[in-house]
């Protein structure tokens, strides 16, 4: 029976489409207003304040308007954000006339000021991109390579001069790169000097609290799979720290990857019986979490154990490629190809 004939009780392909649409467009909406309201990030509270900003001007309330969006400009700026400053100075310059306490001409050498800044932020994506095609198809060239010959060809260089953003984005990808190619002792040199130019810019960290910790559970990823486990617990230490800023607003965000690699680290620095304890103490349901648990006891030789927690990979290797990508589904395979022959 056709979805339409179901619904209509005849065939109906004109009205089945429209409805189609109808709900679509409602579920877009929903998940786009959901997302809105819900998000905590910097980025997201300052669309809100420019587009607050734009309702107060067509509502006449030009001195409110102004001072919103004013806030989101301080923000904006602070946080490096070049593509919603454009917005922003597009809405300055609309309602300039609006504005007696600021020059027209200020504003427009201000908004041509932060195009440059823009396009230099373009340019990185475009590097960006570059370099995850050629790391996906290119076999003979290493992840470093690949990075320096891209930076090459679009005139970058890694520098203070970077956002905080860009410089997070550019470790990523670097390690991404390690990752695909399984060669994270050749990236470690430029890890570490992206992560010291970084460092140069101490004095924002906590203004880029998101990209900070990300960039601190990098390095410790990093640093444990080139077997340098004493700069990996720093790391790891250091996030622990860092996730407690702020009313702990990332904390729930970052806690499975601080608990994965805090766990990875004491594992293999002959605490076992206390990563293990770390993993069975976690409370939210992860697959990854499982999987080195598992690991963790069939390593010491804890099998009966090892094939309870295995036993809750209820999924076909399809839903958990989906769900966590190919390579845990590999590691899950393997452990039960040598656990449960």
């Amino acid at each position: 029976m056709s979805a339409s004939l179901e619904i209509y009780n005849q065939p109906s392909r004109n009205a089945y489409h429209a409805l189609c649409n109808r709900l679509q467009n409602n579920l877009v909406d929903f998940v786009a207003s959901k997302s809105f309201s819900g998000e905590t990030s910097e980025e997201m509270e300052i669309m809100k304040l420019l587009l607050a900003s734009r309702i107060f001007f067509e509502h006449k309330n030009s001195k409110v308007g102004i001072k919103t969006l004013l806030k989101a400009e301080q923000k904006a700026i602070e946080l490096g954000l070049y593509s919603i400053l454009n917005e922003i100075y597009h809405t300055k310059i609309q309602y300039a006339h609006l504005n007696p306490k600021q020059e027209l001409s200020e504003i427009v050498a201000a908004s041509q000021k932060n195009i440059l800044h823009f396009q230099k932020e373009f340019q990185l994506n475009m590097a960006y991109a570059s370099i995850k095609k050629r790391l996906k198809t290119s076999k003979e060239k290493n992840a470093t390579t690949i990075i320096e010959e891209s930076f090459s060809e679009f005139n970058i260089e890694i520098s203070s001069t970077l956002t905080y953003k860009s410089l997070c984005q550019l470790m990523n990808i670097t390690s991404k790169g390690a990752s695909l190619q399984s060669d994270f002792n050749t990236v470690s040199s430029l890890m570490k000097d992206i992560y010291e130019t970084i460092e140069s810019k101490k004095d924002i960290t906590d203004k880029h609290l998101f990209y900070h910790i990300e960039i601190l559970h990098l390095m410790a990823v990093s640093s444990f799979r080139n077997k340098d486990f004493e700069d990996a617990i720093l790391f790891v230490n250091k996030i622990e720290l860092e996730m407690l800023k702020k009313n702990k607003i990332y904390f729930t965000l970052f806690y499975e990857k601080y608990t994965l690699i805090k766990a990875m680290i004491l594992n293999y620095t002959n605490h076992a019986e206390e990563a293990i304890n770390i993993l069975q103490d976690f409370k939210q349901t992860s697959n990854e979490v499982l999987l080195s648990q598992c690991t963790f006891l069939f390593q010491q030789d804890r099998f009966q154990e090892a094939y309870k927690v295995f036993k809750r990979f209820n999924h076909s290797d399809v839903w958990y490629e989906k769900k966590n990508g190919w390579l845990f589904v590999l590691k899950k395979n393997i452990i039960e190809i040598y656990a449960y022959p």
